[in-house]
């Protein structure tokens, strides 16, 4: 991570550049010490080194501490709609998984704990005051070098590597895990699709995570086919699953 990225999160700054430093002081003690004759001194200040490497090993990870928050809430504030929506219960996760099972390339996470356990901190903790409070979310950092944050449904957020490094600090970050989390908690996702998959294949009901799939895959292949040929039956107006089987973030 670059210094800047640095200054704008320090929660995100490897801590074992710290050790790093700590190593070299203490291997550049040790050639001094063997140009001398005195084999002690070399012997004392080798025992230095590693009493500094065992020390740096049990420093702390840097800590996270979330900002504080408003208790008010707008008594305009909309709440989620239980209509138009075949997707409920397991099957918003039977959908999640559908949808990143065929679209494959959003599903690349990026595997890096430091990172992914930052941005997990910072989603729980606005999660916490978002309409599902009580939703079980998980943070997603993939690899995608393009400035990009979705959700597939299912309590899923994903955010990535792109995104990460346009964004200016930890504020920014906030607003797009709660634009996502906004998103899931008022099952758009869910609803897009199940407004899709009436019009385009007439899909009323959803039993199982393979009716779920199977679903998605005849309406995405009946939209192509539709659009292919000018015989679009949904409008332009509405959000198409092809080429993309996601509605807009």
């Amino acid at each position: 991570m670059s210094a800047h990225k640095c200054r704008q999160f320090p929660a995100l700054c490897n801590p074992d550049a710290r050790k790093t430093r700590q190593l070299q002081e203490a291997q550049s003690l040790l050639q001094i010490s063997s140009m001398r004759t005195k084999p002690i001194a070399a012997a004392v200040t080798l025992i230095l080194c590693f009493n500094v490497i065992a020390f740096s090993q049990s420093l702390p990870m840097p800590g996270w501490t979330p900002p504080a928050s408003r208790t008010g809430t707008s008594p305009f504030a909309p709440k989620p709609l239980p209509i138009h929506n075949i997707f409920k219960g397991d099957a918003d996760r039977w959908l999640a998984e559908a949808i990143e099972k065929l679209e494959g390339q959003i599903a690349d996470p990026l595997r890096d704990k430091l990172i992914e356990d930052y941005v997990s901190m910072v989603g729980e903790n606005v999660a916490k005051y978002s309409v599902a409070p009580t939703k079980k979310y998980q943070f997603i950092v993939t690899y995608d070098p393009t400035a990009d944050a979705m959700t597939p449904g299912g309590g899923r957020i994903y955010i990535s590597l792109g995104m990460l490094e346009l964004i200016e600090n930890e504020d920014e970050l906030a607003g797009i895990l709660a634009h996502e989390i906004g998103h899931d908690a008022f099952h758009h996702a869910a609803r897009t699709v199940t407004r899709q998959m009436f019009w385009l294949t007439g899909t009323k009901t959803i039993r199982s995570a393979q009716d779920a799939e199977d679903a998605l895959v005849d309406a995405n292949e009946f939209d192509r086919e539709s659009k292919r040929t000018g015989q679009d039956e949904v409008g332009a107006k509405d959000d198409a699953i092809g080429p993309s089987l996601l509605p807009p973030a």
